[in-house]
């Protein structure tokens, strides 16, 4: 008993050390981006892990894959959807631009040239005057040039950093979900290992309903997309039957408009731009009515299909939905609008719980363990 006490106290001392210089570090300037930088894999490995988590366990429990199997499996049809997407929209641009070009380039060349005011250019003697004044432009214009060169080579260097990034996040997630125990329980037996035991049930308390509201925010806005992807597809069917247009790829258009809907904020400006390009390719009326059906799919996913179903999963109203993302927004500007429906169902959840705890024969507040980590709890009394 006595080596437990000596444990829990220097674990105890270590965790008060460890947020002592965390707050230290966040005082200096430009903490807080260094550390939202260097979190960019592990928040992006959190994301790829709940999203598969219940496909990998539905594979080991149900096809009795192992573990390692149904990560890769799933990973595979993670690629198999990305796949899918660039094989179907680069070809129908590339081919939708190759009809707008001309066929013949020579017959073009000599339609350009013998257009009247090409041909005072070319007498007037400027080609010549240029092609003197080439040494003083080029120095002129060499500064804006290596500017321009600069800017290119970072945005090179910036895409290959995000792409190493995402690498990164597909192997840490790789060995989380890899692990049959999970993240939570390896989580839970570190810190039964190093601070007290009524800490450590409150601090997992407190984990899981976090956990439970990023689940529920997550499973719900897959569902939302679902829905959006389907009545994209139907409107873009029922328009080109009522209205006679020839909205193309309606299929590609669909799951567009729903995947991309996924990533809030700057998800629905991703999955519209390539609807619109391509419908530019069939005309201006293809274009006006994909932009409605976008704006128009957009409103009711915001304002009646997005907080019904997270309402219904988080426990928390639709109107404290719309409520908590507006004023996350104008708070926290777009983080706060993704982090809003989660802290709104913690929230809601800590409050229920503090009722709770004041009733009779309570444990206290977050004093219940939650019951996948009971069997990793130290045996020891709960009062003591």
């Amino acid at each position: 008993m006595g080596f437990n006490r000596n444990h829990n106290r220097v674990g105890l001392l270590a965790c008060v050390a460890g947020i002592l210089l965390f707050a230290r570090f966040l005082f200096h300037e430009g903490a807080l981006q260094w550390l939202f930088n260097a979190g960019k894999p592990l928040m992006v490995a959190l994301i790829i892990i709940y999203l598969l988590q219940p496909i990998v366990n539905w594979l080991s429990q149900n096809l009795h894959l192992p573990r390692a199997l149904a990560v890769l499996v799933s990973y595979c049809f993670l690629l198999a959807i990305l796949a899918f997407v660039v094989g179907t929209l680069i070809p129908a641009i590339v081919t939708n631009v190759a009809e707008i070009l001309p066929k013949d380039y020579t017959a073009l060349l000599d339609h350009i040239a013998a257009m009247p005011w090409i041909r005072n250019v070319i007498h007037s003697g400027l080609p010549q005057k240029l092609a003197q004044n080439i040494p003083e432009l080029l120095s002129r214009y060499v500064s804006p040039l290596m500017k321009y060169s600069t800017n290119l080579l970072g945005s090179v260097a910036s895409f290959f950093e995000v792409l190493s990034f995402f690498f990164l996040s597909l192997f840490m997630a790789y060995y989380a979900l890899k692990d049959s125990s999970g993240l939570g329980c390896s989580i839970a037996k570190f810190l039964y290992k190093t601070i007290p035991v009524r800490v450590a049930d409150r601090l997992l308390n407190f984990l899981e309903i976090i956990n439970e509201a990023l689940r529920n925010f997550i499973t719900g806005k897959c569902i939302a997309c679902f829905i959006l992807g389907m009545i994209a597809y139907i409107s873009i069917l029922l328009v080109n039957l009522i209205f006679r247009l020839e909205i193309p790829y309606p299929g590609l258009f669909s799951f567009l408009i729903g995947i991309t809907n996924i990533i809030p904020y700057i998800g629905p400006l991703l999955g519209a731009l390539p609807c619109l390009l391509l419908s530019l390719f069939e005309g201006v009326p293809e274009t006006i009515a994909v932009l409605a059906i976008i704006i128009a799919g957009q409103q009711l996913d915001n304002f009646l299909i997005g907080p019904k179903i997270l309402g219904d999963l988080s426990g928390v109203s639709p109107f404290w939905v719309l409520a908590s993302v507006t004023c996350g927004g104008l708070l926290f500007g777009g983080v706060g609008m993704i982090l809003a429906v989660p802290a709104a169902q913690v929230a809601c959840t800590l409050i229920t719980e503090y009722q709770r705890s004041r009733e009779p024969n309570s444990e206290g507040f977050l004093g219940q363990i939650p019951p996948r980590f009971s069997h990793l709890r130290p045996k020891v009394s709960r009062h003591s």
